[in-house]
């Protein structure tokens, strides 16, 4: 079942990015990541709001919080669930946004991009450190993908989140009895949610893995798909395990 995304859009609404959502908790690594990505957004220019994630999942009315019905829930589901809740804030902006997670660091000023308004923008890789890689000044394209590795840093449109929402109650929920998997089943791994993907090339973030721990997995996930030419030009040291080109 395909959703029309042409009857999202709102009168004056902005395709440009102007904000960034920085998803955090309350764990002394996670808050020490997210202020180093606030200072990052700083240094280039994109106003940033730190946001407190969702914390034991497994006990809380995933149902209630965020609107959405779950079939699976435990602690890990508390990343997927703050992601979707953000959903429900952008939708609500007057112009683009975007999620990023913790371990993100912006590489390059993104204020007042313009980004497709019918695609989920993916906008960076992981690297082993933040000076791995240096962001080209090519003209930016947007690189269609058919996965990704990670939901660390993407920006999407108020339409586009609309949309989203309408496919996750809508289409997701009847084909799968509702939230079942973590945000990066849903948005990147597989393509079981049925929306267009794109990664911006040049890409202006990166997520560092090499010396940080995930306060989900323990160990951080060290490999990329799909790398985007951009990425390949700009980074300066050997390229993490690419899964899927």
């Amino acid at each position: 079942m395909e959703l029309d995304r042409t009857n999202h859009k709102a009168e004056g609404e902005s395709g440009k990015i102007r904000r960034a959502y920085i998803i955090y908790i309350d764990r002394p690594e996670s808050i020490q990541y997210a202020n180093e990505c606030a200072e990052s957004c700083k240094k280039y220019g994109l106003p940033y709001t730190l946001w407190k994630g969702v914390e034991n999942a497994a006990s809380r009315d995933l149902d209630q919080e965020t609107g959405f019905h779950w079939v699976t829930k435990n602690n890990e589901m508390g990343c997927t669930a703050s992601h979707l809740i953000l959903w429900r804030e952008i939708a609500d902006s007057p112009h683009a946004c975007c999620i990023f997670e913790h371990d993100a660091i912006l590489k390059d000023s993104i204020y007042d991009t313009e980004i497709p308004d019918n695609k989920l923008v993916m906008l960076g890789y992981r690297v082993d450190k933040a000076e791995d890689y240096e962001r080209p000044s090519d003209p930016v394209t947007f690189m269609d993908i058919n996965k990704f590795e990670g939901t660390h840093a993407y920006a999407i449109t108020p339409a586009m989140a609309r949309y989203m929402i309408d496919r996750m109650e809508n289409y997701y929920t009847q084909t799968f009895g509702g939230v079942n998997t973590t945000i990066d089943g849903i948005l990147s791994i597989h393509d079981n949610f049925g929306v267009a993907r794109c990664v911006m090339d040049p890409p202006p973030v990166v997520c560092v893995v090499g010396d940080r721990i995930s306060t989900i997995q323990g160990r951080p996930a060290a490999y990329n798909a799909c790398v985007s030419p951009g990425f390949m030009k700009g980074l300066k040291a050997e390229t993490l395990r690419i899964t899927a080109s």
